[in-house]
């Protein structure tokens, strides 16, 4: 018999505290980006996205709330603490667009998401400090 279980997801605002659920080891936020941004050659509109991390943490995925777009990339290392429990997505602006240039999950960060992009100025959505 072949068992699923689901993540429960918390709603979470902007700058506030990351609230996380131990199921199965694997944790959510919702996130709000008040702004269209781009991101994998697509444009997404303003509003709340999921963020995962797969049970064993090698990967982020970023997920509408429609979940008609559902990002996925490997974590490395990154600048943070081992005992950061941030959660922050960086955007690089330039022209008045927007482009996701990472996901940072506790001590974990994807590689650079917008090549293409120079950077302008960039902005940080960031939860759990």
């Amino acid at each position: 018999m072949r068992i699923t279980l689901r993540s429960l997801v918390l709603t979470l605002a902007v700058l506030a505290p990351v609230a996380f659920t131990a199921q199965t080891a694997s944790a959510a936020a919702n996130v709000r980006v008040p702004f269209t941004f781009n991101v994998d050659g697509k444009t997404l509109p303003a509003g709340t996205y999921s963020v995962v991390r797969d049970l064993n943490g090698s990967f982020v995925k970023l997920i509408s709330s429609d979940s008609k777009f559902v990002g996925q990339w490997l974590l490395q290392s990154g600048d943070a603490k081992p005992t950061d429990t941030a959660i922050t997505l960086r955007f690089d602006e330039g022209d008045g667009a927007y482009a996701l240039r990472s996901i940072q999950y506790n001590a974990t960060i994807t590689k650079r998401l917008d090549k293409n992009v120079s950077e302008v100025r960039a902005i940080h959505i960031v939860h759990g400090r």
